[in-house]
C-alpha cells in the first residue's frame, strides 16, 4: 500500500478529497498500526518481566495481571539501577571492581551488558513518547487520520508529520513531549477560544514524528530482549540435566549460560558461559 497508492484508491477516491489526501490519510493510519503493535510488543517484554519475578507465583500471576499495572512497571523503569534492569531481564550484573574467577569473560560481558542496557533504555524512551498516541488509537480509533485543512487561510500544519492525536490542552501542558496546534475554528467560535480554554473543553491536535525505520528497529530490539528473557528464565529453571533433557533444553555442563543481545542483526544474539562457583552453588 506505501508503495503503490494510486493503484490501491483509485476507485475509491471521494470528493472533495483528492489522491493526495488519501496518501496522507493511509500513510497515517498504517504508521498508527504500526506503532500501536509495537507498543503491545513492548508491554509483552515488560509484563513477562513483571510476572516472572516471583516463580512460586508464575502462574497466577500471568493469568490474572492488570494490563494498567505494566504501563506503571514500565514508568518506574527510569528510576531503577542497572543491577535492577539487568536482574528484570534476568542477567547477571557485575562491575569492573569485582573479583572474576575466569577474567577473560570481562571485556565480552562488559560489551553485552551495554548493549543490553542500551536497547532497553531506547525501548522504554519509545513507549514513553508515544504512549498517548498509542492510548488514543487503542480506545476506539480516536486518532484523525487529516487534522490539517488545505484551503485558503489554512495550510496543513507539518507535512513531516506522522502522528496526530486529539489533545485538551492542560494535559498535553503536563505530559507533552509532542508540538500542540490549534485546528482551524468557525469565526463564530473564535470570540470564544478563552472561555473553552478555561473549561478544559478546548479540543487541540498534538502531532509527533515518528520513522518507520526507527519503528522496525524498536520492534527488533523488542524482540532480541524477549527472547534473552524468555531463554534466561528458562534457564534459571534448570536444576539438573535431567531436568534439561525433559525440556529438550541443551545445557554445558559446569557452565551457567546467558543471553545476550547483540548489534549484529544477522547473529541477534549472544550466550556467554559463566563458569560455577567453587562452591557448586548456580
Amino acid at each position: 500500500m506505501f508503495e503503490d497508492y494510486d493503484a490501491f484508491y483509485s476507485n475509491i477516491i471521494v470528493k472533495p478529497f483528492t489522491m493526495d489526501d488519501h496518501k496522507k490519510q493511509v500513510k497515517h493510519g498504517l504508521t498508527y498500526q504500526a506503532v500501536a503493535e509495537t507498543m503491545q510488543y513492548i508491554e509483552d517484554l515488560f509484563s513477562f518481566m513483571m510476572t516472572s519475578k516471583n516463580i512460586d507465583t508464575l502462574i497466577k500471576d500471568v493469568l490474572f495481571y492488570s494490563p494498567s499495572a505494566v504501563g506503571k512497571y514500565i514508568g518506574k523503569f527510569e528510576r531503577l539501577s542497572d543491577e535492577q534492569k539487568l536482574d528484570a531481564l534476568k542477567m547477571p550484573y557485575f562491575c569492573s571492581g569485582e573479583a572474576w574467577e575466569n577474567v577473560e569473560l570481562w571485556p565480552e560481558y562488559n560489551k553485552f551488558r551495554e548493549i543490553a542496557l542500551s536497547k532497553l533504555e531506547r525501548v522504554i524512551a519509545f513507549h514513553k513518547r508515544y504512549y498517548r498516541f498509542y492510548l488514543q488509537y487503542k480506545h476506539g480509533l480516536k486518532a484523525p487520520l487529516n487534522p490539517g485543512y488545505d484551503n485558503e487561510q489554512h495550510e496543513v500544519f507539518a507535512e513531516e508529520v506522522d502522528l496526530w492525536r486529539y489533545e485538551q490542552f492542560d494535559y498535553w501542558k503536563d505530559n507533552g513531549h509532542a508540538e500542540l496546534y490549534t485546528p482551524p475554528l468557525h469565526p463564530n467560535i473564535e470570540p470564544f477560544v478563552d472561555e473553552l480554554q478555561n473549561e478544559g473543553n478546548l479540543l487541540c491536535c498534538a502531532a509527533d514524528s515518528v520513522g518507520h525505520k526507527e519503528i522496525g528497529d524498536i520492534a527488533f530490539a523488542t524482540y532480541q530482549l524477549l527472547t534473552c528473557l524468555h531463554y534466561n528464565f528458562v534457564g534459571m529453571l534448570l536444576s539438573d540435566d535431567d531436568l534439561a533433557q525433559e525440556l529438550s533444553y541443551e545445557t554445558t555442563p559446569g557452565v551457567v549460560a546467558v543471553w545476550f543481545p547483540s548489534d549484529d542483526t544477522e547473529h541477534p544474539f549472544t550466550q556467554i558461559d559463566f563458569p560455577y562457583p567453587d562452591d557448586g552453588e548456580q
